[in-house]
């Protein structure tokens, strides 16, 4: 089986967002409104699970349009320079009534391993993905000199809501 992911103007049903804190300041959310990819569930088995996912980052949003600015800029995002970022994953293990997903990320041109709980199952309408963890922003080159830096914390919190709808034969 495989599953299509998408994510623009008109298919809501997938969300990656994320909420960056910074102390006193308290927590700043956002996300991207576009995504595709696919994930292949070879053998109908969910412990085989082959996920591609890529992120378009010119769709970044925030709760504030300044940040907005600040985040897609060349210290962070740089979106100019690097307009997508993709994840995939090299395993997925049953994990108590969860399981775990690991793979690569890459964002900003650089590629590191990321590892991360979630829920997963099949419904009537899609295969359905949830999960929340944390990245350390700082090791895909994520940062700013200054005061912008003092903005956000270097762990992010990802958020991931996504259903997945069956790939048309």
């Amino acid at each position: 089986k495989r599953y299509v992911i998408l994510a623009d103007e008109d298919h809501y049903d997938c969300i990656v967002a994320f909420t960056g804190y910074k102390g006193a300041l308290g927590s700043r959310e956002g996300g991207f409104s576009k995504l595709s990819g696919t994930i292949a569930v070879p053998g109908g088995n969910l412990d085989a699970l082959e996920v591609d996912v890529n992120i378009d980052m010119t769709s970044v949003y925030t709760d504030a349009d300044a940040l907005t600015g600040v985040i897609s800029g060349k210290d962070f995002l740089n979106i100019a320079e690097f307009p997508a970022a993709r994840f995939e994953s090299s395993s997925v293990e049953k994990s108590g009534d969860g399981y775990t997903v690991t793979g690569n990320l890459t964002m900003r041109g650089v590629t590191k391993g990321v590892q991360f709980p979630a829920a997963i199952a099949e419904t009537a309408d899609g295969l359905k993905v949830d999960a929340q963890f944390k990245i350390d922003r700082t090791i895909w080159g994520i940062t700013a000199a200054g005061w912008q830096e003092t903005l956000i914390d270097n762990e992010v919190l990802l958020k991931l809501d996504i259903l997945a709808t069956p790939e048309a034969i």
